[in-house]
C-alpha cells in the first residue's frame, strides 16, 4: 500500500509540475495583428495599435487585470461608436469657403486650401478653421522665420491642399505609398488626412483627440515643407513632431508641435 501511495503521489507531482513548462509559454507573436509599416511620408508607418498579447497563466492569476483590460476595450469601442467614419467615400469633396491672413514673421509664403470628402460627419469650413488654428500657432511651422502660411478658399491659388478623406480614398490618393486604411500621407501637393484617425486619434494621445489632430496636421504639413521622419531622442523627452507618433512614441512623450517651447 505504501508503494501504491508513493506511485500516486509521484504521478500527481508530475502532473502539477508539467503546467510550468510548455503550458506557461507567452502567446506567440503571431497572435497580435500587426499592420506593415507605411513607406516614405505615410504617417504612422502602419499604426500598430495592438494592446499586446498576455500569457494566459498571467490572466488566470490576475482576474483584476482581465477586468481592467475588458473595461479598457469596452471604453475604446464606445468611443469609436460615437463617430461613424465610412471606410470608403465617393472621392468627391466639399471645398472650404474660408480665407485667412498670412501668418508668420518671415520666410517663404505657401498658400493652402482645405477640402473634406462628401459623406464625412465634418463641416468643411469648421475643419479648415481648426487646421488654420493649428498652423497659425507659434509652436507650429510659422513660429520661426522659414515659412509663412495662408489659408485660401480657392484651390487654384493654393500651393498645396489639405484633404480630410475616408480611409479608402486616402489609400487611393496616397498610392504607391501604403497607408493601409489607418494612416495619412503627403503626396506631392496633396496632404491627405485619414478621417478615421481624425475621429479616433492614436494610442499615444489617449482620449485627447484635439492634440492628436494638431500632431497630424503639423506632421503631414511638415512633410510638405520637406521634413522627414525622425526617431525618439531619448527616454522621457518630447517626441519630435516628425516622429511617427501614430504608431508609437516609444520611450518619448507625445508632442504635437514642431517647437513646443516657443510662445508668441
Amino acid at each position: 500500500m505504501v508503494g501504491a501511495l508513493g506511485a500516486g503521489a509521484l504521478v500527481l507531482a508530475l502532473a502539477v509540475s508539467g503546467g510550468s513548462g510548455a503550458g506557461a509559454q507567452p502567446a506567440p507573436a503571431g497572435s497580435v495583428s500587426v499592420v506593415p509599416p507605411a513607406t516614405a511620408t505615410a504617417d504612422g508607418a502602419g499604426a500598430v495599435t495592438a494592446s499586446g498579447a498576455t500569457p494566459s497563466t498571467e490572466e488566470d492569476a490576475a482576474p483584476a487585470g482581465k477586468k481592467e483590460k475588458k473595461e479598457k476595450k469596452e471604453k475604446k469601442e464606445k468611443k469609436e461608436k460615437k463617430v461613424r467614419i465610412p471606410e470608403r467615400g465617393p472621392g468627391t469633396f466639399v471645398r472650404a469657403d474660408v480665407d485667412g491672413p498670412k501668418v508668420g514673421d518671415g520666410g517663404r509664403l505657401l498658400r493652402y486650401a482645405v477640402k473634406v470628402e462628401k459623406g464625412l460627419p465634418y463641416d468643411a469650413d469648421e475643419t479648415a478653421r481648426e487646421i488654420q488654428t493649428t498652423l497659425s500657432d507659434p509652436r507650429s511651422w510659422v513660429g520661426g522665420e522659414d515659412w509663412r502660411l495662408e489659408l485660401v478658399s480657392q484651390p487654384a491659388r493654393a500651393d498645396f491642399t489639405v484633404f480630410l478623406a475616408t480611409p479608402g480614398t486616402v489609400d487611393r490618393y496616397c498610392w504607391p505609398l501604403r497607408t493601409y486604411g489607418r494612416v495619412s500621407c503627403q503626396a506631392g501637393n496633396r496632404v491627405m488626412l485619414n478621417a478615421w484617425r481624425w475621429a479616433h486619434a492614436a494610442d499615444a494621445y489617449g482620449a485627447d483627440v484635439g492634440a492628436y489632430r494638431q500632431y497630424l496636421v503639423n506632421h503631414e504639413v511638415g512633410h510638405r515643407l520637406g521634413h522627414n521622419h525622425v526617431g525618439c531622442p531619448g527616454k522621457g523627452k518630447r517626441a519630435p513632431v516628425m516622429m511617427q507618433q501614430t504608431k508609437s512614441v516609444g520611450a518619448c512623450q507625445a508632442n504635437p508641435w514642431p517647437s513646443p517651447k516657443r510662445r508668441s
